[in-house]
């Protein structure tokens, strides 16, 4: 039988900088983490990953909907939380899918991230 994975996450944003600086942070506080230009689509997402990190105004809109979307309707378990400086245009989606979706004001603290990970992570462990 092979070893469980760590549950992880993926941060998707188009600034190298953030992204790095991220992925470090969630790393070192238990959570591997990975960078992305785009965000997944559903089939292409490991089955460990818990959470995607998004910053939506980094991506044209189009990018940043459509697969926002796709991942509500396909990977229920995977929190997806959008980091923008106007998270009211992300209303609709978190109302849609208020357990797995979360629209936040930039900028926003990495322990604040990790919080609402681990929240997620208690929570669908008590659902399952």
């Amino acid at each position: 039988m092979a070893p469980r994975r760590e549950p992880s996450i993926v941060v998707v944003g188009r600034d190298p900088l953030v992204a790095r600086g991220l992925v470090t942070y969630l790393t070192e506080a238990g959570f591997p983490a990975r960078a992305a230009r785009e965000l997944p689509s559903p089939p292409s997402l490991d089955a460990q990953v818990v959470a995607v990190i998004a910053f939506p105004d980094e991506l044209p809109e189009p990018l940043a909907l459509a697969p926002v979307a796709a991942l509500q309707r396909h990977r229920q378990d995977v929190l997806l939380v959008l980091v923008s400086s106007r998270p009211s245009r992300f209303a609709e989606l978190v109302k849609r899918a208020r357990r797995s979706t979360v629209a936040l004001p930039a900028p926003v603290f990495g322990w604040a991230l990790v919080d609402l990970v681990r929240a997620h992570q208690a929570e669908a462990g008590g659902r399952r």
